[in-house]
């Protein structure tokens, strides 16, 4: 199996201010994760800004979903640090919208659209009190963006692929979260799920939310992201794709997973082995 790499010197779909004077939304500085006595990631330093969307990738086990879990507060930090927005991830968990693996979720758990919207109100509100009508209303606005208020009614094990990944766009909307972490969305989607998921996650860029996620697919993440962090246990490189996207950059994440050549225009062949999943080519 192959794929071709066109790194884009504008990526598609990519963020066209983006001020890095302002605060960070989120700062990871020196962080390594431990769990089980097994180093997840570690040495791992890089900061985001308001509306910008990363693509982490690495291969498998290289700590991809050890960094999201460790920025939401599910894996204790063993050194360095992760402030969100400039709090801590304690402090901010509010702030924070995580959609795990696809495969992960229970989608015969026998509750509606509305329902999984509006829980996420309920982090905002406390758990013994009923929803105002400004949670209402924002579960609405969240509904109607990603175009779900019609099937609001509807238990989310009747959905297809696209419309599940669009509830949890519309929980971090409800959720008025500042950052979202994404792990492996559009694995096992077609190319026509994967348009629409991007189309939503474009409301997400408007209303300066940022996103992070965690991608086997490198022509998606050269291609549809204003930066990119190459992960292999440690931290290879941060930045923007036509920056890190590099032979040299790619062999020291993906190792003997990956065998490439160049030809004319710039073009970066990717042969992919066994090892290496991607769904999409």
């Amino acid at each position: 199996m192959y794929m071709t790499v066109h790194v884009l010197e504008k990526p598609a779909s990519s963020k066209e201010h983006i001020v890095e004077t302002l605060p960070p939304v989120l700062a990871v500085d020196k962080l390594t994760v431990k769990y089980q006595q097994q180093i997840g990631c570690e040495n791992v330093n890089f900061a985001t800004y308001p509306g910008e969307r990363i693509a982490v990738i690495g291969p498998n086990g290289a700590g991809k979903s050890s960094l999201f879990k460790a920025i939401v507060g599910l894996h204790p930090v063993f050194t360095g640090q992760i402030r969100i927005a400039g709090n801590t991830v304690r402090q901010a968990s509010k702030l924070i919208s995580y959609v795990p693996q696809h495969e992960s979720i229970d989608w015969n758990f026998p509750v509606s659209i509305w329902d999984t919207v509006m829980m996420v109100r309920t982090r905002l509100i406390g758990p013994f009190l009923l929803p105002r009508q400004r949670d209402r209303q924002a579960v609405q606005s969240a509904l109607e963006q990603v175009d779900l208020w019609d099937l609001r009614h509807r238990q989310i094990g009747e959905l297809s692929g696209g419309q599940r990944r669009r509830i949890f766009i519309a929980r971090a909307l409800a959720q008025e979260a500042k950052l979202v972490l994404m792990d492996e969305p559009f694995v096992g989607v077609d190319v026509k799920v994967e348009t629409e998921i991007f189309d939503v996650l474009d409301i997400l860029r408007r209303e300066d939310i940022t996103v992070l996620i965690a991608t086997h697919n490198l022509a998606q993440a050269a291609n549809h992201f204003d930066k990119v962090l190459m992960l292999n246990r440690h931290q290879i490189v941060f930045g923007k794709p036509v920056e890190v996207f590099t032979r040299d950059n790619l062999a020291r994440t993906f190792g003997g997973t990956l065998r490439m050549w160049e030809e004319d225009g710039g073009l970066i062949m990717i042969t992919d082995d066994p090892c290496h999943e991607d769904h999409h080519h």
